[in-house]
C-alpha cells in the first residue's frame, strides 16, 4: 500500500487509510534548496551528492555504469525486465540491469529503481516514474520542484490535512541561451580528415563559455560528424568547432551554414580529465570487458573452450583474458576478414600477352558450390565484379571437415609475371 516509515509509527499515503491512522501528518519543518543549472538537481544518492538530470521524457530512471561504480554500493544488481531502450535519436541502448538506490532530499529519503546503462549523457536521470510515483510538481515561475511528503507533527494536531514539502530549486541559470553556430567562410573538408574551423556564434557575451553540439543536417545531408566542443566567445562573437569527414569524398560547406547548436555553460563546471581519472575509468571498463563470463562468451562464439584442457582455473582465466584482448585477430567467418585500402597492388606482366583461360569442367554440385562461395565473398566485400580480360580457372579443394576451399589456378599467370622484391 506504499507505507513509509516516519517517527512514532506508520502512516499510509492512501487517503482511505489516513483516517484510520493515529499518526497525523503536519506542516513542513525543513526546506531543502540547492542551486543548479537548468534541469539538473543536486541530490543525495547512496550518501553521495550527485548531479541528476530531471527528464520527464524518460520513461524510467537510469544511471550510468561508471557512476554506479563510484557510489560503491553493496546493493545487488538485478536482472532488468527490459532488455533495451530507444534514445531520443532512435538509437537502441542495451540495459545491463536494474538496482534500487536510496535518494535523499535533506531529511526526506525515498527508494528509487534505476536501470543501468553502460554510458549516459548524464550521471543519473530521474525519469517519469520518479516524477509520477513521488507526485512531483514543477513550478516554472519560480523554477522549483516540490515533492509532497508525509511527516508527523504531534505539536500541530489541528492541521490534520497539511502536507510537508521538500522544495528543490532548479533551472537557476536564467541567462542560459541557445543559439545556432554558422560557418564564417566556405569550408573544404578533405576525405577522411578532421578539421577545426571558426564559427560565428551570436547572442552570447564576449568571454562566455559555450558547448557546441552538431546539427542533425551534418549527418543526414553531408554524411559528416561534428564533435561536442567547448569554446570561448571572442570579441567578434567567434568560436571554434571540430568537424570530421569519414567519407572518401571531399565535402564542401557553404558560408553562413548553420552546423551546430551552442548553449551557455558555467566554466566552473568544466573539469580537466586527469590522469588518475583515466586510470580509474580504464580499470572499470577493463574489469567489465574482460570479466570471466564475458571472456568465455567471446571465445565460445569462436568455438574455443578451455574447460576440457589440463590448465587449472587460474591458468584458464589468464588465457581467456589474453585471447579476449586479441579477439580481433580471429575471424569466425568471411565477414570478419580484415582488409585495407591504404595501398593498391599492381601485377606487372612480361609483354602484352593476356592470360584468359576457360573454366575447368565441374559437376552441377561443384558449380553450385562455386556460385555460393562467390556470392558470399561478394556480399562481404572480398571480391567485386571485374571487366578485366584476364581470367584464371577456379579449383575447389576438399578439406578434412568435408567443406570445399575456393582456390584459383594462377600457374599460367605466374609464368609471365615480373618478380617483385623488396629490400629488408
Amino acid at each position: 500500500m506504499g507505507r513509509k516509515r516516519i517517527s512514532k509509527g506508520w502512516c499510509c499515503q492512501k487517503d482511505r487509510c489516513a483516517k484510520l491512522s493515529s499518526v497525523i501528518p503536519g506542516t513542513a519543518s525543513f526546506q531543502f534548496t540547492t542551486t543548479m543549472e537548468r534541469n539538473f538537481v543536486e541530490i543525495g544518492l547512496e550518501n553521495h551528492q550527485v548531479r541528476c538530470l530531471v527528464d520527464s521524457g524518460a520513461s524510467f530512471s537510469c544511471i550510468s555504469q561508471h557512476q554506479l561504480y563510484r557510489l560503491n554500493t553493496t546493493t545487488t544488481i538485478q536482472r532488468s525486465s527490459i532488455n533495451s531502450a530507444i534514445g531520443v535519436c532512435g538509437e537502441v541502448h542495451a540495459i545491463i540491469g536494474e538496482i534500487v538506490l536510496q535518494l535523499s532530499f535533506g531529511q526526506y529519503k525515498v527508494n528509487q529503481k534505476f536501470r543501468i546503462f553502460k554510458t549516459l549523457h548524464a550521471k543519473a536521470i530521474l525519469g517519469l516514474d520518479f516524477l509520477r510515483d513521488n507526485k512531483v510538481k514543477a513550478d516554472f515561475e519560480n523554477m522549483t520542484l516540490t515533492i509532497p511528503t508525509q511527516k508527523n507533527s504531534a505539536m500541530n494536531m489541528e492541521h490534520q490535512d497539511s502536507v510537508a514539502h521538500v522544495t528543490i530549486a532548479t533551472f537557476q541559470d536564467n541567462s542560459a541561451v541557445i543559439a545556432l553556430a554558422e560557418t564564417v567562410n566556405s569550408v573544404i573538408l578533405e576525405p577522411q580528415s578532421e578539421t577545426i574551423i571558426p564559427v560565428k556564434i551570436p547572442k552570447f557575451h564576449i568571454g562566455s563559455t559555450v558547448i557546441l553540439e552538431p546539427c542533425h543536417k551534418l549527418q543526414s545531408r553531408f554524411s559528416i560528424a561534428g564533435g561536442k566542443t567547448v569554446s570561448n566567445i571572442d570579441n567578434n562573437n567567434m568560436g571554434i568547432y571540430r568537424l570530421l569527414n569519414p567519407t572518401n569524398q571531399t565535402i564542401y560547406l557553404d558560408s553562413k551554414l548553420q552546423i551546430a547548436v551552442a548553449q551557455l555553460v558555467n566554466f566552473r563546471n568544466i573539469h580537466a580529465f586527469k590522469e588518475q581519472d583515466e586510470g580509474f575509468l580504464c580499470s572499470v571498463l577493463e574489469r567489465e570487458k574482460y570479466s570471466n563470463n564475458n571472456c568465455k562468451n567471446v571465445l565460445a562464439d569462436l568455438g574455443i573452450n578451455l574447460e576440457d584442457t589440463d590448465l587449472n582455473l587460474e591458468q584458464q582465466q589468464k588465457l581467456y583474458k589474453f585471447l579476449s584482448k586479441n579477439r580481433d585477430i580471429f575471424a569466425k567467418d568471411l565477414s570478419e576478414l580484415g582488409k585495407t585500402e591504404m595501398h593498391y597492388h599492381t601485377i606487372h606482366t612480361k609483354g602484352d600477352k593476356v592470360v584468359s583461360l576457360a573454366p575447368y569442367r565441374q559437376s552441377p554440385q561443384m558449380r553450385a558450390e562455386i556460385e555460393r562461395q562467390l556470392d558470399e565473398m561478394e556480399r562481404h566485400g572480398i571480391i567485386e565484379e571485374s571487366t578485366s580480360p584476364f581470367h584464371s580457372p577456379v579449383v575447389l579443394v576438399k578439406k578434412q571437415n568435408g567443406e570445399f576451399r575456393f582456390c584459383v589456378d594462377f600457374r599460367v599467370l605466374n609464368k609471365i609475371t615480373e618478380p617483385l622484391s623488396f629490400h629488408v
